[in-house]
């Protein structure tokens, strides 16, 4: 028996979202509870995560942003970035 509870944030009906939109609310939700940095993003296919964020943003979404260092691999090599976004989503503001 799969014992861990995963947090699911819910979209409000009366929010519409685009299709790019509704994946990275999947995403989030994949990783409830935890940030996800700009590279994660550009992973799954996002190639302007701060766009992104912003505009689900306009629509209610609360995110939390923090920049903080990270390490990426690029083309097999490792490369430190001293402010590399992450974003965490807290919830919906109420209507």
């Amino acid at each position: 028996m799969n014992t861990s509870i995963r947090n699911t944030i819910l979209v409000p009906k009366a929010i519409k979202l685009s299709i790019s939109q509704t994946k990275a609310i999947d995403l989030f939700n994949q990783n409830s509870g935890s940030y996800i940095h700009s590279f994660q993003f550009t992973e799954h296919g996002f190639f302007n995560p701060a766009s992104l964020v912003h505009k689900l943003k306009l629509k209610g979404a609360v995110i939390e942003t923090k920049t903080k260092p990270a390490t990426s691999s690029f083309r097999g090599e490792l490369q430190k970035h001293s402010r590399l976004a992450h974003y965490k989503l807290v919830g919906w503001k109420q209507c």
